[in-house]
């Protein structure tokens, strides 16, 4: 029995070992304003921030009690069935990153 936990143990390790934290090639949101003014220090540290949960709408899946911290709201899809391919549909809702690097869509 002992036997039996200790491979179990150690195959839950080696399969959380395996699992990378963060791709090397993974890359970051792009956020035009943060981008833009907050890098270059052109906003308080404070306003920054407010500016990134604001614009990667964080607060649509992690409430605030905070008035100010409003979502994005997502866009328009009116006619997006016109242009867009049903498999890329698929893959972007899959891993939004993978199909469009720097996307604001979240990975869930």
């Amino acid at each position: 029995m002992r036997q039996c936990w200790t491979f179990t143990f150690l195959g839950l390790v080696f399969l959380i070992a395996g699992q990378p934290v963060q791709s090397e090639t993974e890359t970051p949101p792009f956020v035009s304003g943060f981008d833009r003014f907050a890098r270059h220090d052109e906003l308080e540290p404070h306003a920054g921030g407010q500016l990134l949960i604001s614009e990667l709408s964080c607060v649509a899946c992690h409430p605030s009690q905070r008035s100010e911290l409003q979502p994005k709201r997502g866009p328009r899809l009116t006619g997006a069935g016109n242009h867009l391919q049903q498999q890329w549909i698929r893959e972007f809702l899959a891993a939004p990153q993978v199909v469009k690097a720097g996307t604001t869509m979240p990975d869930v």
